[in-house]
């Protein structure tokens, strides 16, 4: 398999295409027709003097629009380089002109340019912060499997491209599978149809209304439990290619399913939407006919983005409005397998609220930093249990599970979202009212300022909390949300109250710490400003930058703080998880100082507390003690003085007429 650029020089006025396919070079010969086989990438563009026709366009970047030459680049040469925000390939709207950089990376202009608007099915146009879809390709965007009545005569299909214009369906297939024997029993190719002008395609029944691009005879979509897959297949119909459920092409699936046939779909759901349940089209829910409808989220095979709705055939989707936030519920604990190495190690998020309170409307977003964009998002479904717990993830009796192949990454996040699906997904400049909760374990500065309701602090696991055994992130701080200083690691205890600092395992200490240029008394301008603004989370950190053991400022809450002329004194109690973890911090406490950087974080002596006020008192108290050590010994001098030199007669006659006058 080899890969070949076909390139052409043209004159500045002109317009072109470059394409990348797979394949061998005698496959596309020169001077052939343009292949309808689908490229790996292309970028067509239009010259001032021309514009390409629909047919390359429309084949080659469907739903894009070519990159317009400006008059100025008619003399001279030019280069255009890929400097768009989005990773996804065949569109010329993500190319910039910038110097030639032939194997390096390319040199873009910043800020990065982003692709074209895009539209949604809603019809609003998607915010500029966000990745305007989950994929580049066509979606299943309604499904109508089930209408009222014995005709049933109103049932449809209805795709949708994320680029919301007119799209060339060459090489698309859909088809309807069933789930009584795991294979199509239709396969209809859409070669040769185009979307409408706002990248709708409506295929159904022949008496629907509006009437569809594809007819189809009265009960071909059978209502379940049965499966709708869309394929791009340009060398035939997927199955030709794959035996059993084919998966290689898939770009979107919907397995649905009647009352008491859930598991009936259960090797279509495992092919072709795994690790999901099959959506019920409930008649029940709304009066008259109905649909599953996307509502939530544009990435494809994802069942929760679906709500039964009323039908909307070609016409924006009429999704049921998002119940009211849930109040009260938080993060309370995190794992991750990559922590520890332990055998027992598993990965999870634990949520907790008020017993049995609904969590529909609530996203659960996980990030990765190494991979710069969430690797798990998951509509939250059902409720806490009678203790307020909620788990997802990969242990016993969680509540939903993980996706096959996601979990809790080394570093990264997690966030509780309530918003729409897209935006709980794409993460990036989320709201306060969205924002629900909060954990970044992460030192990556664009993800902490992409979350900046962090106020740009990070909780890093402590493997060194916890003696030989696997280690989470808890909360110990029941009611803040999003608040670094809640945490602590500790030993995992999912369903379970979080093991917490205790002052069972607390040790006495008395330390006087002169901070560093860099720490508070820079920040503050004095350790005064520490202890009245109560940032004691500056303090554990100075702590933890010793023990490497797990101190954060709840280690503090028995300890009393006091400065003078920016030394500062803690004393009292700090607690512990464990006498593990007490014998270090007590190995930290004892540890020497070290003179050159100025630090003390060992017994405290009173030398240490030697300042310039205190000087000054001594050297008053110096000069009062010899003033009073004078006069004493003048008082002294005086008396024996007396007492070996006795009074004359003249001395005493006067002493006896005092008297007198005194008896007077």
């Amino acid at each position: 398999m080899s890969k070949n650029i076909g390139k052409k020089y043209m004159k500045g006025d002109e317009s072109g295409a470059v394409a990348i396919y797979s394949g061998r070079a005698s496959d596309f010969p020169m001077g052939s027709q343009l292949s309808q086989i689908q490229p790996l990438d292309a970028f067509v563009f239009a010259g001032p003097g021309s514009k390409p026709s629909a047919n390359l366009t429309e084949t080659l970047i469907p739903g894009r629009q070519p990159y317009q030459l400006s008059n100025s680049l008619r003399e001279g040469g030019f280069c255009l380089s890929r400097c768009g925000v989005a990773t996804w390939a065949r569109d010329p709207g993500v190319f910039w002109e910038a110097p030639q950089t032939p194997g390096q990376p390319n040199q873009c202009p910043w800020p990065k340019i982003c692709p074209h608007s895009i539209v949604n099915p809603g019809g609003t146009d998607s915010p500029p912060h966000l990745p305007p879809w989950g994929n580049s390709d066509f979606l299943i965007n309604e499904v109508n499997t089930d209408t009222p009545g014995a005709a049933e005569d109103g049932e449809y299909i209805e795709l949708w491209h994320p680029s919301g214009r007119r799209v060339s369906l060459q090489g698309i297939w859909i088809l309807l599978f069933s789930a009584h024997n795991n294979r199509p029993y239709r396969e209809i190719s859409l070669s040769g149809h185009f979307t409408t002008s706002k990248g709708y395609f409506l295929l159904g029944s022949d008496r629907l209304v509006p009437a569809p691009s594809l007819r189809l005879p009265p009960n071909t979509i059978q209502n379940g439990p049965d499966a709708v897959a869309l394929y791009r297949s340009p060398f035939g119909p997927p199955s030709a290619a794959q035996r059993g459920i084919p998966t290689k092409g898939l770009l979107d699936a919907v397995v649905y399913r009647q009352r008491g046939s859930d598991k009936e779909a259960q090797e279509l759901s495992k092919a072709l939407t795994p690790g999901q349940l099959p959506l019920l089209e409930d008649p029940e829910v709304l009066p008259g006919d109905e649909a599953l409808s996307r509502c939530r989220g544009l990435y494809p095979y994802d069942l929760s983005a679906f709500s039964v709705a009323p039908p909307t055939p070609l016409r924006e989707n009429s999704c049921p409005r998002p119940p009211p936030a849930p109040e009260h519920v938080i993060i309370s604990e995190v794992a991750s397998g990559h922590w520890t190495n332990h055998s027992q190690q598993r990965a999870f998020v634990e949520l907790h609220g008020t017993p049995m309170t609904d969590l529909r409307g609530l996203v659960l977003t996980v990030f990765d930093q190494e991979y710069s964009g969430t690797v798990i998002a998951l509509p939250l479904t059902g409720s806490t249990d009678h203790d307020g717990f909620y788990m997802v993830g990969n242990v016993t009796a969680a509540d939903q599970i993980f996706l096959e192949g996601s979990t809790v990454p080394a570093r990264g996040a997690v966030v509780l979202c309530y918003d729409l699906f897209s935006v709980c997904r794409a993460g990036t400049a989320l709201t306060n009212s969205s924002l629900r909760d909060v954990l970044v374990f992460s030192e990556n500065q664009q993800l902490l300022s992409s979350l900046s309701a962090t106020r740009g602090s990070q909780v890093i696991p402590a493997l060194g909390s916890v003696e030989d055994g696997p280690v989470s992130l808890s909360r110990c701080s029941c009611c803040e949300a999003r608040s670094p200083a809640s945490w602590i690691s500790s030993s995992p205890t999912p369903r379970s109250t979080n093991v917490c600092p205790s002052s069972s395992f607390s040790s006495d200490i008395d330390l006087c710490l002169s901070p560093l240029p860099s720490d508070w008394q820079e920040k503050l301008g004095d350790c005064s400003g520490l202890i009245q603004g109560r940032r004691v989370a500056e303090v554990a950190d100075y702590l933890e930058q010793k023990c490497h053991c797990g101190i954060s400022a709840l280690y503090l809450q028995g300890a009393n703080f006091s400065c003078a002329s920016g030394w500062l004194r803690v004393w009292g109690n700090m607690h512990a998880l464990s006498d593990h973890q007490k014998a270090l911090i007590i190995q930290t406490l004892h540890m020497n100082p070290s003179s050159a950087q100025g630090d003390v974080c060992s017994a405290p002596s009173t030398d240490r507390y030697t300042s310039k006020a205190s000087a000054l008192g001594l050297q008053i108290g110096l000069i009062v003690a010899v003033l009073l050590l004078l006069g004493l010994g003048a008082a002294l001098f005086t008396y024996f003085y007396r007492r070996r030199r006795p009074l004359d007669y003249y001395t005493m006659e006067l002493s006896e007429h005092a008297e007198g006058l005194s008896d007077l």
